[in-house]
């Protein structure tokens, strides 16, 4: 008795067994049948024709990096190169202009030391006053200056001028220059001009010439 509730189970999974198996063994069969096998072996060749399909592609996508990636190599080194002669011909330029500038800056020294020469050839190099001992001497304070200074004999008067135009360099000095030539002249055309009357006429030739310049100069002088 005690026995007998377990045996009816048992008795029960038995019957059920016996039951299913016709069916269990007809879906076992279909599931081995040789269409599922070609299904299945269908179904694993083209995944592997798939897998190959985009290994192919992948290759190619790959080669293709690898020639953009040689092709840009060869760019980075070509511009390196093209680089290095702009460089090359860079510094040769820079020599050239550097020599031309030299070369340049030597020639507009040397008109500079021509325009100082030519400014102390105009003064009086040994200035002589009857009855007067004089002595003169005239230091620019750049290569050119604005100073001026003359001493002239004009028919029977003696002329002692002195001047200083505002500022200093090539502009002053062009006026001093200026100024040298104009009082030459007039006190040539007219020996018996007064001090007044000379520089009148020495005013009114620097006033002209130093608007044609441009400048904004003034000259102080006495005679």
């Amino acid at each position: 008795d005690a026995a007998k509730g377990s045996l009816s189970l048992f008795l029960a999974h038995g019957d059920a067994i016996l039951r299913e198996v016709p069916a269990v063994d007809d879906w076992m069969s279909r599931a081995t049948t040789l269409d599922s096998l070609d299904a299945l072996d269908a179904v694993d060749a083209a995944y592997e024709a798939r897998f190959d399909a985009m290994a192919m592609r992948a290759n190619r996508y790959r080669m293709m990096l690898y020639g953009w990636s040689l092709v840009l190599l060869v760019g980075v080194a070509a511009a390196g190169v093209q680089l290095r002669r702009v460089y090359a011909g860079l510094e040769t330029r820079v020599a050239e202009r550097t020599g031309e500038l030299r070369r340049a800056l030597a020639a507009l020294w040397g008109e500079m030391k021509l325009a100082r020469r030519i400014q102390e050839a105009l003064v009086p190099a040994a200035p002589a006053l009857e009855a007067c001992d004089v002595a003169a001497r005239m230091q620019p304070t750049d290569d050119v200056g604005g100073d001026y200074y003359d001493v002239i004999r004009a028919g029977d008067c003696e002329w002692i001028l002195i001047g200083d135009v505002s500022g200093h360099g090539v502009p002053a000095g062009l006026i001093m220059m200026m100024c040298h030539t104009a009082v030459r002249t007039a006190l040539r055309q007219d020996p018996a001009l007064g001090p007044a009357r000379l520089l009148g006429l020495v005013n009114r030739v620097l006033v002209d010439a130093i608007r044609q310049l441009g400048e904004d100069k003034y000259m102080t002088i006495t005679a």
